[in-house]
């Protein structure tokens, strides 16, 4: 897998910190292109350089205002559901905790409006912690 391969996948998975590392060796200090093989990272995730890569990590995330965020997922099924979470992931296991079940899930983006019992409101106002924030029969 290359690392381009990589990227997109922790792009999809909102995997920030590897992002930014990648974004880090890439463009920052062009060690790395991203047509070089996944397993030329192997090397910055070794214990001996842990401390200095999240000290460079962590400057460059301030530095490029990377920020975890939270999205707003519709849960698609008998039901429809809202929750707040980090990642896709992390909404089918709120769901679960839950006992909710779907079978889409669909991402909300920031610029998006929705109706939410009734009240039109902004994603990006919705985004303060993660868990169920409402749902209607379909």
């Amino acid at each position: 897998m290359s690392i381009k391969e990589l990227f997109d996948k922790a792009d999809e998975e909102n995997f920030v910190d590897l992002q930014a590392l990648i974004m880090f060796l890439v463009l920052e200090k062009q060690v790395l292109s991203m047509e070089d093989d996944a397993a030329e990272l192997d090397r910055y995730f070794l214990e001996k350089h842990n401390e200095r890569m999240n000290h460079e990590l962590r400057n460059y995330k301030m530095q490029m205002k990377i920020e975890y965020g939270l999205n707003v997922y519709e849960l698609k099924g008998k039901r429809t559901y809202y929750i707040v979470a980090k990642s896709e992931n992390h909404a089918a296991f709120i769901a679960n905790q839950h006992e909710i079940e779907f079978e889409v899930i669909e991402i909300y983006t920031e610029t998006e409006d929705m109706v939410l019992n009734g009240v039109n409101i902004k994603i990006k106002d919705l985004k303060t912690k993660s868990g169920v924030i409402g749902g209607h029969d379909n």
